[in-house]
Protein backbone atom coordinates (compact mmCIF):
# COMPACT_ATOMS: atom_id res chain seq x y z
CA UNK A 1 0.00 0.00 0.00
CA UNK A 2 1.58 3.50 -0.78
CA UNK A 3 0.16 6.63 0.62
CA UNK A 4 1.00 9.53 -1.85
CA UNK A 5 1.03 13.36 -1.12
CA UNK A 6 0.53 16.01 -3.93
CA UNK A 7 2.88 16.37 -6.76
CA UNK A 8 3.77 12.65 -6.53
CA UNK A 9 4.19 9.75 -9.17
CA UNK A 10 4.65 6.62 -8.97
CA UNK A 11 5.13 4.22 -12.59
CA UNK A 12 4.76 0.28 -11.62
CA UNK A 13 3.91 -2.94 -14.44
CA UNK A 14 0.39 -4.51 -13.85
CA UNK A 15 1.78 -7.74 -12.54
CA UNK A 16 5.91 -8.04 -11.20
CA UNK A 17 7.64 -10.19 -13.29
CA UNK A 18 11.45 -11.46 -12.10
CA UNK A 19 13.09 -11.57 -8.74
CA UNK A 20 12.21 -8.01 -7.49
CA UNK A 21 8.90 -5.80 -7.66
CA UNK A 22 10.55 -3.10 -8.64
CA UNK A 23 8.73 0.43 -9.18
CA UNK A 24 9.87 3.92 -10.07
CA UNK A 25 8.91 7.13 -8.17
CA UNK A 26 9.33 10.63 -7.54
CA UNK A 27 7.63 12.97 -4.62
CA UNK A 28 6.42 11.83 -1.44
CA UNK A 29 4.86 8.20 -0.48
CA UNK A 30 4.43 6.72 3.06
CA UNK A 31 5.31 2.89 1.83
CA UNK A 32 3.83 -0.09 3.93
CA UNK A 33 5.33 -3.43 2.33
CA UNK A 34 4.64 -6.82 2.81
CA UNK A 35 7.73 -9.08 3.12
CA UNK A 36 8.74 -11.56 0.25
CA UNK A 37 11.91 -12.53 0.67
CA UNK A 38 12.26 -14.13 -2.75
CA UNK A 39 11.27 -10.94 -4.48
CA UNK A 40 12.85 -7.77 -2.48
CA UNK A 41 10.37 -4.56 -3.06
CA UNK A 42 12.69 -1.81 -4.83
CA UNK A 43 11.63 1.79 -5.20
CA UNK A 44 13.72 3.89 -7.82
CA UNK A 45 14.00 7.53 -7.94
CA UNK A 46 16.80 9.13 -10.28
CA UNK A 47 20.29 7.28 -9.59
CA UNK A 48 18.98 6.26 -5.99
CA UNK A 49 17.29 2.99 -5.08
CA UNK A 50 15.44 1.73 -1.19
CA UNK A 51 15.46 -2.00 -1.15
CA UNK A 52 12.89 -3.62 1.08
CA UNK A 53 12.36 -6.64 2.66
CA UNK A 54 8.90 -5.82 3.88
CA UNK A 55 8.65 -2.25 6.16
CA UNK A 56 6.92 0.74 7.03
CA UNK A 57 9.03 4.09 5.90
CA UNK A 58 8.06 7.17 4.27
CA UNK A 59 10.47 8.46 1.29
CA UNK A 60 10.61 12.12 0.07
CA UNK A 61 12.32 12.50 -3.54
CA UNK A 62 10.74 15.30 -5.62
CA UNK A 63 12.78 15.92 -8.48
CA UNK A 64 13.21 19.76 -7.95
CA UNK A 65 13.72 19.13 -3.95
CA UNK A 66 17.89 19.29 -3.06
CA UNK A 67 17.29 16.74 -1.03
CA UNK A 68 15.95 12.87 -0.79
CA UNK A 69 14.69 11.65 2.55
CA UNK A 70 13.87 8.19 3.92
CA UNK A 71 12.42 7.63 7.39
CA UNK A 72 12.19 4.00 9.21
CA UNK A 73 9.13 3.32 10.69
CA UNK A 74 9.14 -0.63 11.20
CA UNK A 75 11.51 -3.27 8.97
CA UNK A 76 14.63 -3.06 7.53
CA UNK A 77 15.45 -0.93 4.33
CA UNK A 78 18.46 -0.59 2.49
CA UNK A 79 19.45 3.08 0.68
CA UNK A 80 22.02 2.89 -2.28
CA UNK A 81 22.69 3.66 -5.76
CA UNK A 82 20.28 2.63 -8.40
CA UNK A 83 20.55 -0.48 -9.42
CA UNK A 84 23.14 -2.38 -7.17
CA UNK A 85 22.00 -2.69 -3.49
CA UNK A 86 26.03 -3.13 -2.75
CA UNK A 87 28.16 0.25 -1.88
CA UNK A 88 29.94 1.61 -5.15
CA UNK A 89 31.10 4.29 -3.27
CA UNK A 90 32.00 4.69 0.71
CA UNK A 91 28.71 6.62 1.38
CA UNK A 92 26.37 4.39 -0.86
CA UNK A 93 24.86 1.42 1.18
CA UNK A 94 23.47 2.49 4.03
CA UNK A 95 21.60 -0.21 6.10
CA UNK A 96 18.52 1.38 8.40
CA UNK A 97 16.57 0.71 11.82
CA UNK A 98 13.44 1.63 12.92
CA UNK A 99 13.38 5.36 14.31
CA UNK A 100 16.54 6.08 11.68
CA UNK A 101 16.74 8.18 8.41
CA UNK A 102 18.71 9.00 5.68
CA UNK A 103 19.09 12.87 4.64
CA UNK A 104 20.74 12.56 0.94
CA UNK A 105 21.81 16.21 -0.37
CA UNK A 106 21.98 15.50 -4.29
CA UNK A 107 24.47 18.51 -4.72
CA UNK A 108 26.81 17.81 -2.93
CA UNK A 109 26.86 13.93 -2.28
CA UNK A 110 26.73 14.24 1.26
CA UNK A 111 24.32 11.07 3.22
CA UNK A 112 23.60 12.23 6.72
CA UNK A 113 22.26 9.13 8.95
CA UNK A 114 20.20 9.76 12.22
CA UNK A 115 17.64 8.82 14.36
CA UNK A 116 13.92 10.46 14.76
CA UNK A 117 11.09 9.40 17.43
CA UNK A 118 8.94 6.68 15.36
CA UNK A 119 6.79 5.72 17.83
CA UNK A 120 5.66 9.18 18.31
CA UNK A 121 5.86 10.19 14.44
CA UNK A 122 3.17 11.83 12.50
CA UNK A 123 2.97 13.22 8.87
CA UNK A 124 2.13 15.13 6.00
CA UNK A 125 -0.13 11.84 5.48
CA UNK A 126 -2.18 12.89 8.73
CA UNK A 127 -2.62 16.06 7.95
CA UNK A 128 0.76 17.41 9.93
CA UNK A 129 4.38 19.13 8.98
CA UNK A 130 6.82 18.37 10.90
CA UNK A 131 9.69 20.96 9.55
CA UNK A 132 12.56 20.48 11.44
CA UNK A 133 15.67 22.74 10.44
CA UNK A 134 14.11 22.66 6.96
CA UNK A 135 15.15 26.64 4.68
CA UNK A 136 11.99 27.97 4.34
CA UNK A 137 12.40 27.52 0.37
CA UNK A 138 11.87 23.70 1.07
CA UNK A 139 8.85 25.13 3.30
CA UNK A 140 7.51 27.13 0.88
CA UNK A 141 7.61 24.25 -2.12
CA UNK A 142 5.93 21.77 0.64
CA UNK A 143 3.25 24.58 1.03
CA UNK A 144 2.76 25.17 -2.17
CA UNK A 145 1.66 20.96 -3.13
CA UNK A 146 -0.41 20.93 -0.41
CA UNK A 147 -2.52 23.72 -0.94
CA UNK A 148 -2.44 23.98 -4.13
CA UNK A 149 -1.12 27.32 -4.45
CA UNK A 150 1.85 29.61 -5.87
CA UNK A 151 4.10 31.21 -3.20
CA UNK A 152 7.09 33.38 -4.19
CA UNK A 153 10.69 33.85 -1.92
CA UNK A 154 11.00 37.65 -2.78
CA UNK A 155 14.21 38.03 -1.08
CA UNK A 156 16.38 35.72 -1.96
CA UNK A 157 18.66 35.71 1.14
CA UNK A 158 15.50 34.40 2.63
CA UNK A 159 15.80 30.84 0.76
CA UNK A 160 18.45 28.99 2.97
CA UNK A 161 16.98 30.29 6.65
CA UNK A 162 16.47 27.06 8.45
CA UNK A 163 12.93 26.81 10.63
CA UNK A 164 11.89 24.63 13.12
CA UNK A 165 8.22 24.75 12.85
CA UNK A 166 5.34 21.67 13.62
CA UNK A 167 1.63 22.08 12.87
CA UNK A 168 -0.50 19.14 13.71
CA UNK A 169 -3.76 20.30 14.40
CA UNK A 170 -4.99 20.47 10.45
CA UNK A 171 -3.70 24.41 10.13
CA UNK A 172 -5.06 25.81 7.36
CA UNK A 173 -2.77 27.23 4.65
CA UNK A 174 -3.91 31.20 6.52
CA UNK A 175 -2.88 29.87 9.98
CA UNK A 176 0.45 28.92 9.17
CA UNK A 177 1.17 32.00 6.88
CA UNK A 178 0.31 33.85 9.70
CA UNK A 179 2.76 32.32 11.74
CA UNK A 180 5.84 32.72 9.38
CA UNK A 181 4.36 36.59 9.33
CA UNK A 182 4.87 36.18 12.91
CA UNK A 183 8.72 36.26 12.23
CA UNK A 184 9.78 39.71 12.67
CA UNK A 185 12.56 39.40 9.40
CA UNK A 186 9.83 37.86 7.37
CA UNK A 187 6.49 39.83 5.38
CA UNK A 188 3.68 37.67 4.10
CA UNK A 189 1.77 39.39 1.24
CA UNK A 190 -1.11 38.14 -0.73
CA UNK A 191 -1.41 39.54 -4.05
CA UNK A 192 -4.30 37.87 -5.98
CA UNK A 193 -3.93 34.01 -6.03
CA UNK A 194 -0.25 34.52 -5.12
CA UNK A 195 1.72 34.70 -2.13
CA UNK A 196 4.80 37.19 -1.53
CA UNK A 197 7.67 36.34 1.40
CA UNK A 198 10.00 39.65 1.82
Amino acid sequence: VVTLNSGSRIVYPNRFIGKTRQVVFSGEGFFDVVSDARKPFIVKSADKQVKVLGTEFNFKAYTEDRTMEVRLLDGKVVFSDAGTGLATRANTAIYLTPGQKIEYDKMSGEVKKSTFDHHNYSSWKDGNFNFKNCCLEDIVRQLERSFNTDIVIATDSLKDVPYYMAFVNNETLDDILSIIDSDPNIEVVKKGTVIEIY
